[in-house]
């Protein structure tokens, strides 16, 4: 653009320097990697300027200029890296004149041929096929390109075909051999676009063209032909490959197979029957190469089964339907006189095969991509042929097939398969309406769907194709179809995000028929759907509720908008403000709602502009009341939904203002908010109040540009003035007003924001705060220049310019002044990181200078104050330090020009006249970096202890790293900058040495535990005496404590120095603008010394940011276009290897994880770019197994497998990394057991880390979500199945095969010796097979193919006899683990046989077994592994669980006797847990009448159970006793137990927790016995403490509120006086508990309990048993209030109890046992009885008004669950409140409520004041607060106990209750104590020197000294104001008070004083003392 501008004399000299940009731009975007959108934008740009230089329309131009510009085109098509370019490149040549294309075009030609040419021959540039295909990449492009232009047409006809040709050929082929290297992105890519290229110049016009063009030139002819050959053999081969690099290509060559065939015949029914000759009668994987086109075959011998898919693919996509369905020949030996249909007899079967046998997801759907073209066909034909003549139809066998197929696939994984399997159900359902009977066959498939579960999406994907064809109504009032409830299932289960979307697009389609057919009667219609979206709404589902309103009411209402009035009443009547909130921000989204009012709706703004309805003007408004209440609800989405509601527009995708509901309703919220409950919250609030800034400064930005326009006209002349225009009314005045009602909002809004990041306020508050004033600040930050755009005076303003002058300017410019900046920059050295970042982005929004600031030495002052916190050894105050200065430095140096200075001396000087040369201002601010680091090493050299305990170099390493990041590397790039890049490369070297030499060691300079007491004396041998005498030590103390320990201080700060110096390293170098402008040398030395730190350092921290900046400079160094940088990481990757294998490695060598060695390599290898080959992963994982699988040796040998092993570990477990360490996976699995046979106990111990992170790769982690019984079962997506596992690693098959065997025969050969060992490789091996889960169906296919013959060869049954043979091994771990390694291997079909086969040898009763008690043990627990599996199975029907319950109940029934009378406790408690997991089994699925009655008929599951019964009785524990296992068999058996006991006798019969037999209680009859009876024995004390605590713990699961006999109460209340056991103790009170509120009204329980518990809570020394107490007595507490609740208080016996729930409110308590007082409080129903007139006395006042304490400290406690549950309890008992209201907005209403109930109570009022007055200071006192406000602290300082807690803002809700209704008397004696605080403090600031240079602002702006300041001032305001009008003495001296205290304190603190005059515009001007409420 600037050269179209440009005189024609100038035009040369800027084309040279655009040809040259572009060259350089162009070379640094192909070395750098990612930004993928980025690179479109610059390379589109830099074409389009570059093709500017193709004009040769002046005298000037040049052949030079032009060939660079061609050049530099041709490169950025043949750079790969910029290859996603290409497009764009193409698009642009398309538009430019004909002379630049054919220049560039023969440019790219020749280029095109001499890559083919080398990819042709054997050149070293391509000796791989990725090298080869890689040559053809442009001609992929050039071909791919549709339509093509004149460019493209040239670039063909430039390149021979038959070179093509032989390239993708030869590349083709080179990558079949080479298919065993690890496929990549770029692999994939390349494959697909060279088979699509393949496509284009073989078939079609193009390659017939290319042989008619050889006619007359025989040479030429047989070069073509023979190209050709080379071609299709190379295709045919790749259709050979089981696995493929990419099936997408795999597909296209298929497709090219058969195009070629059909084209070589005369009609596509010559190749199909050639074709199929060779196919007839084999399956497709056994299909040889036909005569027709064997001279293309390289002996391959047949297709893979994917590679025949791909080719009968083609032949469908390449024939014509009838020549796919005519018939060809006859059946051979058949007399059938049907002949032979290619589409009949192969096609659609071997499709179904492929899917019925697909390997994986992504092979079923190409197989159904493949079935749906078929069917196309198919019903193409069969509509064809039956409109016509009477052709045969498909077979109705094949299509029941092909009906099946699709019905058990619709819930594929994939997306796409899902979509290609509805694609086949429609031209399924075509068909068959064709040729069959096509309603009965319709009802029938309906009928068919209907049945499938309603939680399964292909039910609805299935039942949306069906809606078209059956019709709504016929759905509807077809029970047949539809079921009454099935709208409601539907929405219930569209709470499962999975099913949703194709749920809702059904129900639309169902909804529109319906609608359609109803025939006007909108009515009935609405009726339909009505009653059951209400039930969702009062469901109290929030997943379904959201789906509803995302999906459902959308489509409903977008049918319908009148029904919008009629649910919205109905939502407000019946389901509560959260539906209301959610419907109208529907009826938003649908432009439903007013555009002045968000409550009003308007259904008729969605309808049609012709849409007629008798109530065309209905509308319906919202009560403001729901709106309000749904504001402050506790539920955070809901208020949510209402601030989106707010922010939003009305109308959706207009601007409109505001309006005034929406502003009162957000002026509301936004301080409610500010403390929100999460991260996530917070960040939403952010995200939305930003959006509602941009919409008002957009409405507010058009209102003043109005006025401007309108202004500078009258000031013109142009219109007459308002003033001359009487009696017209102003078109924008209301406009003007909305806009000024607007600004004035946000103004008041910025200045709430302000005052809520006062110091000492709650990080969420302030980060809030400081986000949304952000906010504000970027949405008006382009009104500044606008506001100056009418360039006149101030004095020729008219009214119209000032009022845009006044919108225009920014809310936020008030807070540029210096309170507010000061407040800022109180912020930016908080803490909080998040805090820091936020203040530094508003402040440099600031205008230079800052205010209060503008002089040198009032910044040399705050550099001064920096730099001490730059340099404390915490870093928190280092980063805020760090990042002030650079807020300074980019303000000053670089916005002002000032010269800085930070070392030795601060000094700043201003510029000179002429200024600082913008070039030198980056320079002079990296060598001011330098001189500080230079004096910080200079110092650390000098004595170290003095430096460290200023942390070293850490601080002007810190800082560096920020200032840098303000250098414009590119602009600036001087010899200046340079050398002081390299002198600080330098002296990052020199701080590292010197920090290495003390942490290289740490074991000499390691902290002790007893070191962190802060003990001052002690130190190393080898360090100065006069170090430790220093008298600098006291510099950093405080209150005489040390820093820390001295040892600690020195670790700390050399590692924290080493960590910034590598992280600083990795920006330097990693950045192309500056690593450009180092030598090679330094970049050489920089990535050894980062080595050198990780093989140097010890500490994690370090080694990971060393890890981080290396990676950044390798990274740098493999995108660089030099070969010397490029070959650099591959040199440091060979040393690490000879690192790791050097020999002579000792003891020293062998540190924990192998310390910094792996960081090395995983630096190295993450740096490569992604999306490429990794080679370095490739080149060197291989040889870490090679090393990691070495022999056993010496130790010294062996130091480098278990070297080998740690990186190993590394570098599978990195989630980058995973797909392309995947191929190496099998084999990392194999030399990590075989390294569990090593001698040396550190190579065991590696490889076992190296396995457990190879074993989480392979089959996920364990920590996944339980998989569910099919109710609502969901599978997780990380689970593997063993099938699945076994296809992915086949070589893992026969290798853990053979060492499972192994590990049996050498296990069943020390048996018979007598011999106690395992092999090494057997725990590996059960533990891998244990991670997977079985296969949904059987992996033994049908069949003779050589897939069949695969699956046979992996099948999981092979494992199944060596594994039970295990099972029966000595040791309990390996039976366990062989126990848990059968269930994946048995498919749940085959559960009920395995089981019968695993118990039949137990069925002997013989003691003990003779088959041995391990066996049996280990037989026991296979069955219960496999009951387990099929409780969890998803395939297992009725049928087969009848099967699975009747086994195990024959099997269990026969062995029973042998697990009652053995000695080995084991094997009963094992049979136990069978019995009782059968019974849940039949319990849980055999639900139906039929099942039920099969069950009860049958003796042997009755005989069961008694059993279980009998050996579970207390009194067999004595014979376990003293056993083995005696622990698990009384847990056992306590549970199965009492759990037996509560499910048959009558008195339970609505407690269904743990029932064992909920079918056919009477079946047992009096065999049970007395069940109160068989619980006291259960419970009591002669039997073991695990059999007791067990069965306490399945009472009191038996539900809430157990009804238990009155004898059981009594014995559990006596044995919880001796009870001595804290479990059984923990667990007896949760059973006292969930009796409380079940036991009589009488009350003498209750208080028996009492006393016990309250003895048990006070006493017991155990805090679980005191928490658990805590809650017990809450229950019996409310047990009491209800039956006699004012002698229960006058008693005084709660006393104690209310005081166990203060000490538990404190925050210094432990987690649980706040929780345990917050749910006292809540159960105990306290402040329901202490309400109103029920309050008499003092005393029920002060137990008042002690819970409302505990209330407000658990209200504002830390964790969120706590605050909840506090919230939610308050707000019930509070009748002013909403029930379930929000946290903040309770807060309030207790102080009212305290107040109106308990005033009288002199304990009620003195809580009030002592809110509200704050805490009382002597001079003494506020002087230590004074000397405790400093920015440097130890570095172990504890954090707040409670940092959400905020007690100015108690303080200022009891301020304000005072202001309003306090008495004088208490409001004098209150006042005096508060101006006696004061004017200690007054007296105390006074003598302060240092309190305006302690803290930015002053000390009074410090946390410490604000908070108590504040608090004081906001009680002196409360009750000045209630002394009376008479007492002016005291007003007088608070006034005076005021002015001696004004001068010392900080603005916000002056404000509260209301001393002096006010700005208006000032931000303080509005505030409130009561600012915060």
């Amino acid at each position: 653009d600037e050269l179209a501008r440009r005189p024609r004399a100038k035009r040369h000299k800027m084309r040279a320097h655009t040809t040259t940009a572009v060259g350089d731009d162009v070379a640094a975007l192909a070395s750098r990697a990612g930004a993928r959108t980025h690179d479109v934008q610059v390379v589109k740009t830099f074409v389009a300027a570059a093709l500017r230089l193709t004009h040769t329309d002046d005298e000037f131009d040049a052949d030079d200029d032009l060939d660079r510009a061609e050049r530099t085109l041709t490169d950025v098509l043949f750079t790969h890296a910029l290859k996603h370019t290409h497009r764009v490149v193409f698009a642009a040549l398309g538009k430019a004149n004909a002379r630049a294309v054919s220049r560039i075009a023969r440019d790219v030609s020749r280029r095109c041929v001499d890559a083919l040419t080398r990819a042709s021959t054997d050149d070293d540039q391509c000796d791989d096929g990725l090298g080869c295909l890689r040559a053809c990449a442009v001609m992929c492009a050039v071909y791919a390109s549709n339509p093509r232009s004149a460019f493209e047409q040239s670039v063909i006809e430039g390149v021979d075909d038959a070179l093509l040709t032989r390239a993708l050929a030869r590349g083709l082929s080179r990558m079949r051999d080479e298919r065993a290297t690890t496929t990549t992105p770029e692999c994939v890519d390349l494959l697909s676009e060279c088979c699509s290229l393949a496509y284009d110049v073989l078939s079609g016009g193009r390659g017939m063209a290319t042989l008619k063009d050889c006619t007359g030139d025989d040479g030429r002819a047989r070069e073509v032909t023979r190209a050709r050959e080379e071609l299709m053999r190379a295709l045919m081969d790749a259709l050979t490959l089981e696995r493929s690099a990419s099936r997408d290509a795999m597909v296209t060559a298929g497709v090219t197979v058969a195009r070629v065939m059909v084209e070589e015949h005369a009609d596509a029914k010559m190749a199909i029957e050639a074709f199929a000759r060779g196919v007839y009668g084999r399956s497709f994987a056994a299909v040889a190469t036909s005569t027709s086109y064997a001279s293309y075959a390289s002996g391959a011998g047949a297709f893979s089964r994917f590679g025949a898919l791909a080719v009968v693919r083609g032949f469908i996509i390449a024939s014509d339907a009838r020549a796919m369905t005519t018939a060809l020949f006859s059946h051979d030996g058949d007399d059938d006189e049907r002949k032979y249909v290619f589409m009949y007899d192969d096609v659609l079967p071997g499709i179904c095969e492929a899917i019925e046998g697909a390997e994986d997801s992504h092979y079923r759907f190409h197989a159904a991509a493949c079935l749906r073209s078929a069917l196309e066909k198919t019903r193409a034909a069969t509509v064809a042929t039956t409109a016509t003549t009477a052709a045969d139809a498909p077979p109705g066998a094949l299509l029941e097939r092909v009906a099946w197929i699709i019905s058990t696939h619709w819930d594929e994984p994939l997306g796409q398969t899902v979509r290609e399997i509805q694609a086949c159900f429609e031209c399924l359902l075509d068909i068959m309406t064709v040729t069959a009977n096509g309603d009965e066959f319709l009802h029938r498939v309906a009928r068919q769907i209907l049945a499938r579960p309603v939680e399964q999406k292909g039910r609805y994907l299935a039942l949306r194709v069906l809606l078209s064809r059956i019709g709504a109504t016929a759905s509807l009032k077809t029970t047949t179809f539809f079921e009454d409830d099935f709208l409601r299932q539907t929405l219930s289960a569209m709470s499962e995000t999975s099913i949703a979307p194709a749920a809702s697009m059904m129900l639309g389609d169902l909804c529109a028929i319906s609608l359609e057919e109803s025939r006007g009667d909108v009515a009935a219609w609405r009726s339909w759907w009505m009653d059951d979206v209400m039930y969702i709404f009062q469901s109290g589902s929030a997943r379904a509720q959201s789906a509803l309103t995302t999906y459902v009411v959308p489509m409903l209402l977008k049918l319908d908008p009148m029904s919008a009035i009629e649910l919205m009443k109905r939502i407000e009547r019946d389901a509560g403000a959260s539906a209301v909130v959610a419907i109208l921000k529907v009826c938003r989204s649908l432009r439903m709602l007013d555009a002045e009012s968000i409550a009003l709706i308007k259904p008729l703004a969605a309808a049609a502009p012709d849409a007629r309805h008798d109530d065309a003007l209905a509308t319906y408004e919202v009560p403001m009341k729901i709106l309000e209440e749904s504001s402050v609800s506790a539920s955070t989405q809901t208020r949510l939904d209402v601030l989106e509601l707010l922010c939003l527009d009305a109308r959706k995708g207009a601007v409109t203002f505001p309006g005034t509901l929406e502003l009162s309703l957000l002026r509301r919220m936004l301080p409610l908010n500010l403390r929100g409950e999460s991260v996530s919250f917070r960040n939403t609030v952010v995200t939305l109040m930003s959006k509602f800034f941009t919409r008002t400064w957009t409405c507010v930005n058009n209102v003043a540009q109005k006025c401007r326009r309108r202004g500078d006209a009258t000031r013109r002349g142009k219109v007459p003035p308002k003033s001359a225009r009487a009696g017209d009314e102003d078109p924008l005045a209301r406009d003007i007003a909305r806009a000024k009602q607007c600004h004035e909002w946000v103004s008041e809004l910025v200045s709430t924001l302000v005052m809520s990041i006062y110091p000492g306020a709650p990080f969420e508050r302030r980060c809030t705060a400081l986000d949304l004033l952000n906010g504000v600040a970027e949405s008006w930050m382009s009104a500044d220049g606008v506001a100056d755009s009418a360039g006149i005076d101030e004095t020729d303003l008219n009214d119209d310019l000032r009022i845009a002058r006044d919108l225009l300017t920014s809310p936020y410019v008030m807070c540029t002044n210096k309170a507010c900046t000061d407040m800022l920059l109180g912020a930016l050295v908080d803490s909080w990181e998040k805090l820091r970042v936020t203040a530094f982005a508003l402040l440099r929004r600031h205008p230079s200078p800052l205010a209060g600031l503008e002089t040198p030495a009032l910044l040399e002052a705050r550099l001064t104050w920096a730099m001490d916190l730059l340099h404390s050894p915490r870093l928190r105050e280092s980063d805020a330090g760090a990042l002030l200065i650079r807020l300074l430095i980019r303000k000053y140096a670089y916005d002002m020009r000032w010269d800085i200075q930070l070392s030795p001396t601060i000094k700043v000087t201003p510029p000179k006249a002429d200024g600082t040369p913008r070039a030198d201002v980056g320079a002079h601010v990296l060598e001011s970096m330098c001189d500080l680091l230079a004096h910080d090493i200079a110092l650390a050299e000098a004595d170290v202890m003095k430096a460290c305990r200023q942390s070293l170099a850490h601080g002007a390493i810190l800082l560096t790293r920020y200032a840098i990041q303000e250098i414009n590397f590119v602009a600036e790039k001087t010899d200046a900058l340079k050398a002081a890049l390299s002198r600080m490369m330098a002296l990052m070297t020199r701080a590292t040495e010197l920090a290495l030499g003390f942490i290289s060691q740490p074991d000499a300079l390691g902290a002790t535990a007893e070191e962190v007491k802060f003990e001052s004396g002690g130190f190393d041998d080898d360090m100065d005496d006069d170090v430790a005498d220093d008298d600098t030590m006291d510099d950093d103390t405080t209150d005489g404590c040390d820093l820390a320990p001295r040892a600690q201080i020195i670790t700390t700060a050399c590692w924290l120095t080493v960590k910034e110096i590598s992280l600083l390293t990795g920006e330097v170098t990693g950045a192309t603008a500056t690593a450009d402008m180092l030598s090679l040398d330094a970049l050489k030395s920089a990535g050894e010394r980062l080595f050198n730190v990780l093989f140097t350092v010890k500490h994690t921290g370090a080694m990971e940011k060393t890890r981080i900046g290396t990676t950044a400079l390798c990274a740098r160094l493999m995108r660089s276009n030099d070969a010397a940088l490029n070959m650099l990481p591959q040199q440091w990757l060979d040393e690490l290897v000879t690192q790791l294998r050097r020999p002579g490695q000792g003891v020293r060598d062998r540190v924990r994880r192998s310390a910094g060695l792996p960081y090395a390599f995983m630096s190295i290898l993450l740096a490569e770019p992604r999306g490429q080959t990794r080679t370095a992963l490739e080149r060197v994982l291989p040889q870490l197994l090679d090393v990691a699988a070495a022999p056993d040796g010496s130790e010294s040998e062996n130091i480098p497998r278990v070297h080998a092993f740690n990186v190993i570990r590394v570098i599978f477990a990195d989630r980058d990394l995973s797909v392309e360490t995947t191929a190496h996976a099998a084999r990392g699995l194999e030399v990590c057991i075989r390294a569990f046979s090593s001698p040396a106990w550190e190579t065991r111990n590696a490889a076992t880390l190296a396995f457990a992170s190879l074993l989480t790769k392979v089959c996920g982690c364990m920590n996944i979500s339980p998989r569910r019984i099919r109710d609502g079962y969901v599978s997780s997506r990380r689970e593997v199945s063993v099938v699945e596992f076994f296809q992915r690693f086949p070589s893992l098959h026969a290798y853990l095969l053979e060492e499972l065997a192994t590990a049996t025969s050498m296990m069943t050969a020390e048996s018979s010796l007598s011999v106690s060992s395992v092999h090494p490789s057997l725990y590996p091996t059960l533990a891998l097979l244990s991670r997977l889960t079985p296969s949904s169906s059987s992996c033994d296919n049908e069949g003779n193919d050589a897939h069949a013959a695969i699956n046979v060869k992996l099948s999981p049954s092979a494992f199944i006899p060596c594994v039970l043979t295990c099972a029966s091994a000595k040791y309990l771990a390996v039976r366990a683990a062989a126990a848990r390694a059968l269930r994946p291997l048995v498919p749940p079909t085959e559960v009920a046989a395995h089981i019968a086969s695993v118990l039949s040898p137990l069925s002997d009763a013989h003691e003990p077994p003779r088959i041995g008690c391990n066996t049996a043990h280990g037989a026991l627990l296979c069955v219960h592994e496999l009951l387990i599996e099929a409780c969890c199975s998803s395939s297992s029907s009725s049928a087969m669980m009848w099967d699975v319950v009747r086994a195990a109940s024959n099997g269990l029934t026969a062995c029973a006797k042998t697990a009652a009378t053995v000695r080995v406790p084991l094997i009963s408690a094992a049979w136990l847990r069978c019995a009782e997991a059968t019974a849940l089994i039949a319990n849980t699925f055999l639900v139906n009448t039929d099942a039920r009655d099969a069950l009860g008929d049958d003796g042997t599951f009755h005989e069961l159970v008694l059993m279980m019964w009998q050996c579970s009785a207390p009194v067999l524990s004595a014979h376990a006793e003293h056993h083995p296992g005696a622990s698990e068999w009384n847990k056992a058996a306590a549970g199965i137990r009492v759990r037996i006991a509560l499910s048959c006798d009558s008195a339970y019969r609505e407690y269904r927790y743990g029932r064992l037999c909920k079918t056919h209680d009477e079946w047992f009859g009096d065999d049970i016995g007395d069940v109160t009876e068989a619980i006291i024995d259960a419970l009591g004390a002669n039997t073991p403490y695990e059999y007791r605590a067990q069965a306490y713990k399945a009472l009191f699961h038996g539900g809430d509120h157990l009804p238990m006999a009155d004898e059981t109460k009594d014995f559990v209340r006596n044995a919880l006086q001796h009870e001595e056991r804290h479990s059984v103790i923990r667990r007896a009170i949760r059973v006292v508990t969930e009796w409380a509120l079940g036991m009589s009204e009488d009350g003498d329980h209750h208080l028996l309990f009492w006393r016990v518990v309250l003895d048990i809570t006070v006493n017991n020394i155990n805090e679980r048993v005191r928490s658990e107490g805590m809650c017990c007595l809450a229950r019996l507490c409310a047990a009491q209030l209800r039956i006699d609740a004012v002698e229960t208080v006058s008693s005084g016996r709660l006393n104690g109890f209310v005081h166990m729930i203060l000490d538990g409110c404190d925050p210094s308590a432990s987690s649980e046992k706040r929780k345990a007082a917050v749910q006292a409080l809540s159960s105990s129903k306290l402040l329901d009885f202490v309400q109103g007139d029920r309050v008499e006395d003092e005393a029920t006042g002060t137990l008042a008004v002690d819970l409302w304490r505990c209330m407000l400290m658990l209200i504002e406690d830390e964790d969120v669950d706590i605050r909840e549950i506090a919230s939610q309890t308050a707000s019930s008992a509070i009748e002013s409140v909403r029930s379930g209201a929000q946290s903040e907005e309770v807060l309030r209403a207790i102080f009212q409520h305290v107040h109106t109930n308990f005033a009288q109570f002199e304990v009620a009022m003195a809580f009030m004041v002592d809110l509200a007055k704050g805490l009382s200071y002597t001079r003494s006192q506020f002087d230590h607060v004074l000397a405790r406000s400093t920015n440097i602290r130890r570095l172990f300082d504890k954090e707040a106990d409670n940092a959400h807690a905020e007690p100015l803002f108690l303080a200022q809700l009891a301020a304000k209750q005072m202001h309003a209704s306090c008495d004088a008397k208490t409001a004098q004696c209150a006042l005096d104590e508060v101006m006696e605080t004061l004017t200690n403090m007054k007296d105390a600031l006074e003598a302060f020197a240092s309190r305006d240079s302690r803290w930015v602002g002053g000390v009074t702006a410090h946390e410490d000294c604000f908070v108590p300041i504040a608090n004081a001032l906001i009680g002196a305001w409360a009750f000045e104001a209630r002394i009376g009008n008479d007492d002016n003495e005291r007003r007088e001296r608070l006034q005076a008070l005021y002015t001696a205290l004004s001068p010392f304190v900080a603005p916000a603190l002056r404000v509260l004083m209301r001393v002096g005059d006010v700005n208006a515009d000032d931000v303080f001007a509005s505030v409130s003392p009561c600012f915060l409420v």
